[in-house]
């Protein structure tokens, strides 16, 4: 047994979609002690992550999220389930046992308002699924760099850092820069988040008065037992999938660009309010 290898931290990125978004193959590098692999395509990489997460000791493991697609995040979710049920049926994805980081970049849309529906509707969505992995949520911009194997050390380092507050944190119109340039705009350590929290962001913003959004304790619950009963069958998964669409979020990121639209501070959140009274 390499013991040497055994002692190391390990990071594994994932790309959650279907696409080259952080490369063709799979990168892997030894940075400062740390074994790192960074994913993408994971309906090609299926077999490789799972050979990697079955190795992995959890507690010194930091599996980091990049969300693209959610179709592509609840599959990735199904192959952590399968890892951790052995085959069988048990809810096991309240603490998988692994640190997770769930990551929304924003530089995969080309036009970010925090004030649409459908951010915010994402946002409640990231964050539940996050709450139910006992993961931290972060909001990050010019993100390219934790793609690479020593921006990725960096980044899972920053990111404890700076969760060290254990509170929300929100933070102005360009943020502050978390590693090698990446932005780091919003921060929910894991254990802060609850269900109040969350419904109350759709309290927050101005609505359509067609949108539904996460808001009710009923809603929730719907959410729970849908999320919990999707791992069970891709017609489950189906259902989750249109659920979330009912609550206003799209299948897929469809418009990529490199230029960042800066997100809105708190001050131009309210100043976009006390326009529409």
């Amino acid at each position: 047994m390499d013991l040497e290898a055994s002692n190391r931290d390990k990071i594994i990125v994932i790309g959650c979609s279907e696409d080259d978004i952080h490369g063709t193959t799979v990168k892997y590098a030894l940075v400062s002690n740390h074994e790192v692999h960074v994913v993408s395509r994971i309906p090609l990489f299926k077999s490789y992550i799972k050979s990697v997460l079955a190795s992995c000791a959890k507690e010194k493991t930091t599996l980091v999220l990049v969300y693209e697609e959610m179709k592509m995040l609840l599959e990735f979710l199904l192959i952590l389930q399968s890892i951790e049920s052995n085959g069988e049926e048990k809810n096991t994805w309240n603490s998988p046992g692994f640190k997770i980081i769930v990551l929304r970049n924003c530089d995969t849309t080309s036009k970010v308002n925090p004030l649409a529906e459908s951010e915010v509707a994402l946002q409640q969505i990231l964050r539940f699924i996050s709450m139910k992995l006992g993961a931290t949520y972060a909001v990050v911009s010019t993100a390219k760099s934790f793609a690479d194997p020593t921006g990725a050390v960096e980044l899972v380092a920053n990111v404890a850092n700076q969760e060290k507050d254990a509170k929300l944190q929100v933070y102005n119109t360009h943020g502050i820069e978390l590693c090698n340039e990446v932005m780091l705009h919003q921060l929910v350590p894991k254990d802060w988040d609850n269900w109040s929290k969350i419904g109350l962001l759709s309290r927050s913003i101005p609505r359509d008065s067609n949108g539904t959004m996460l808001e009710s304790e009923s809603e929730f619950m719907s959410l729970d037992d849908l999320f919990h009963s999707s791992f069970q069958s891709q017609e489950s998964t189906e259902s989750l999938l249109q659920f979330f669409s009912q609550h206003g979020l799209p299948r897929k990121i469809t418009t990529r660009n490199d230029h960042h639209e800066n997100l809105l501070t708190y001050a131009d959140m309210i100043q976009q309010l006390k326009a529409l009274e």
